[in-house]
């Protein structure tokens, strides 16, 4: 296998790694609330989503998605889901939901700023969002700056580095720092609750954890949970 291909190999390991973590971290953030309503922007297939729903306890459960593939796989599983574009208007009347989150979304969109219009429109006073990144200020991001690489996922170019988790490749649209997309959030109205980043590549999880708790900064994604 060529250094190229293991490389590959390595980054897919470490990419699913993070998404477990992932989902930890966001179980601590999710509020259990059985008469909330839910809804997933960007829920794909609907299998994350069902079990988030899960660990609110919720049955009202909708989601937004823009691949036709996507809606009915995620209507197959018991979700309400409405086709539309997360760079635009939702369409949901105002205050609709409890809880949003949107997981590894606001770094491909086009309009981000519009993205959390939409999502504070739509979020009820007393419900909270949950959004998750890539940081763009990652530890591995800089030693490959620091090394004049291209940093992978953040190429414009599909010929070139970004490789996703089915083989392809990709480059993010939108990507913040943890720190540039917390003033960001507070810019538009919310209250940041909880927020902070997970996962050092190559580190082990458990080093991982310890570090980016003292330097949240260098973690390879961040998460916030907000209110209005």
């Amino acid at each position: 296998m060529s250094a190229e291909k293991l490389r590959g190999c390595s980054l897919l390991r470490n990419c699913h790694d993070a998404m477990r973590v992932e989902q930890q971290v966001l179980k601590g953030l999710l509020e259990h609330s059985p008469d909330a309503l839910y809804l997933d922007i960007g829920c794909n297939d609907g299998q994350v989503t069902m079990a988030r729903a899960t660990e609110i306890g919720t049955k009202s459960v909708f989601g937004v998605d823009y691949l036709v593939d996507r809606i009915r796989a995620a209507k197959d599983k018991g979700l309400t889901v409405l086709e539309a574009d997360a760079d635009h208007w939702f369409p949901f009347k105002d205050e609709a939901f409890d809880v949003i989150t949107a997981t590894q979304l606001i770094e491909d969109l086009d309009e981000p700023d519009e993205f959390l219009r939409e999502t504070k429109r739509i979020l009820k006073p007393s419900g909270y969002a949950v959004l998750t990144t890539n940081n763009l200020a990652g530890l591995h991001y800089r030693v490959e700056l620091l090394m004049g690489r291209q940093p992978r996922c953040m190429s414009p170019s599909e010929f070139t580095h970004g490789l996703a988790e089915d083989g392809t490749y990709c480059g993010h649209t939108s990507l913040f720092t943890y720190g540039h997309l917390k003033e960001v959030i507070l810019m538009h109205g919310f209250r940041i609750e909880k927020s902070g980043t997970h996962t050092l590549y190559p580190l082990p999880v458990a080093a991982s954890e310890s570090i980016t708790k003292i330097f949240p900064s260098l973690g390879a994604y961040s998460y916030y949970k907000v209110r209005k």
